[in-house]
């Protein structure tokens, strides 16, 4: 078998209306049907295939090129958390 260069991150999936909403805790997010829902969450994506450019751009999938940009949105999203409260 051979080793994924990428990793597809953790996910919540719920089924609305006849597609899967995927999200993470990144604020990324995508709706999926049903094969492409199967390919996702048996961790048989394609690194060559449309759904994995499309999960790619929008943050549901990370590789060495785009970790940085993720580790960014993170901190960016959770800014609040890193610093002290100012009540006054």
């Amino acid at each position: 078998m051979k080793k994924n260069d990428f990793a597809i991150l953790p996910f919540n999936s719920t089924f609305i209306k006849g597609r899967y909403l995927l999200s993470n805790q990144l604020g990324a997010w995508d709706f999926l049907d049903r094969e492409e829902f199967k390919e996702v969450s048996s961790y048989s994506l394609r690194k060559d295939s449309l759904l994995y450019r499309r999960l790619y751009e929008k943050g549901l999938i990370a590789d060495k090129d785009n970790i940085e940009r993720l580790l960014s949105d993170y901190r960016s999203l959770n800014a609040n958390l890193f610093v002290d409260t100012s009540l006054h």
